[in-house]
């Protein structure tokens, strides 16, 4: 099990829903949107009419499946994963932009030290090809799973999007 050097104040049954401020998720879409899928979500925090996961017509289990649920082409994802699934869903994002099924934008914590990181989005001195990172500021302040407001978080943040192959 990893280390952190902050620890988290957050109950363990909150850890993997806090929810994706408004103003990130249009900053998000306005660079790399319009999104079609969110790829992580509930019915009651979903933040595009398609979504995976509980209640989903489309499927509980994003790992599981093919994202490509465009009618005309390349399916926009968004992610904000359970962070205790980080590797998985950023993994599964490389995949799906790799097969040309997905160009996928994921809200992930700015750790650079972790393997999902030096395997799939940065390579020697700077991103891999065909991913974008921008690193936000200031800290994003994550809603709660009740959608109300909470303070800064222990960590910064980073967008990391997967362009679809094909389309890069």
């Amino acid at each position: 099990m990893p280390s952190a050097l902050v620890r988290t104040l957050t109950p363990k049954e909150f850890k993997d829903r806090w929810r994706t401020p408004p103003e990130v998720f249009a900053r998000a879409a306005g660079r790399y949107g319009p999104f079609d899928l969110d790829a992580a979500a509930t019915l009651d925090d979903r933040l595009c009419s398609a979504w995976f996961g509980p209640e989903s017509p489309l499927g509980e289990d994003a790992l599981a499946v093919s994202w490509d649920i465009a009618e005309d082409g390349v399916t926009r994802a968004w992610c904000n994963p359970p962070y205790s699934k980080n590797g998985a869903f950023v993994a599964k994002a490389a995949e799906e932009a790799e097969a040309g099924r997905a160009q996928t934008t994921l809200l992930l914590p700015a750790t650079t030290d972790v393997r999902w990181w030096h395997r799939h989005v940065w390579q020697d001195t700077t991103q891999r090809p065909g991913v974008l990172v921008e690193f936000l500021s200031p800290r994003v302040r994550f809603l709660r799973p009740d959608g109300s407001a909470s303070g800064s978080p222990n960590f910064g943040s980073v967008l990391v999007t997967f362009l679809a192959r094909g389309s890069r």
